[in-house]
């Protein structure tokens, strides 16, 4: 074996290095490689987030928004039986105060025919005048009823028309045909 001189081993080193250097820059281009590869599929999988995420927003929002129109509807209906005990409370009130009317009707004609009263004159128009009075307080009992109900079904109306537009139809029929029964 030959001695190796020190502009040998000088030469080789540099080979060394050199080789070394290609090696280290092979590496580095994998690194490089492999780290866009690993950007592109965290892209991928943020793009694929994001695309999900939209569907499940929208999907939220829809159930809450079929949550909101049950609501609406069992509030709606809910204040319908409400409307449909003002309008029993206010029958019932118009049969007491039409009977109470008959009542002090027939007591006072009764008093008037054991008094020898006859019904000619001041006591008719007396009579009248009460009657006239009876069937003002009647008609008043049943116009506050009436609008009793009438404010309450349109609460109910609007409580549908929040949460669904088209219901808006459904609510104007309903007050047309109110409007028509009465």
């Amino acid at each position: 074996m030959e001695p190796m001189t020190a502009a040998a081993i000088m030469g080789g080193t540099g080979v060394a290095k050199g080789v070394s250097g290609y090696k280290a820059g092979q590496a580095s281009s994998k690194s490089a490689a492999a780290t866009a590869a690993y950007n592109r599929q965290i892209s991928e999988l943020n793009a694929k987030m994001e695309q999900d995420r939209g569907v499940i927003v929208r999907s939220i929002n829809e159930h809450n928004a079929d949550i909101g129109l049950e609501k609406a509807t069992y509030d709606a209906f809910l204040i319908e039986r409400q409307a449909v005990e003002v309008q029993d409370q206010n029958d019932f009130d118009m049969v007491v105060a039409e009977r109470q009317y008959d009542i002090f009707t027939a007591e006072k004609r009764a008093r008037w025919g054991t008094s020898g009263v006859t019904m000619q004159g001041s006591p008719a128009v007396v009579a009248l005048a009460d009657a006239h009075a009876a069937a003002t307080n009647l008609a008043n009992i049943e116009l506050r009823g009436i609008q009793a109900v009438s404010k309450i079904q349109q609460t109910a109306d609007m409580t549908r028309i929040k949460v669904d537009p088209t219901s808006m139809l459904l609510c104007n029929l309903h007050t047309y045909s109110s409007i028509s029964q009465t």
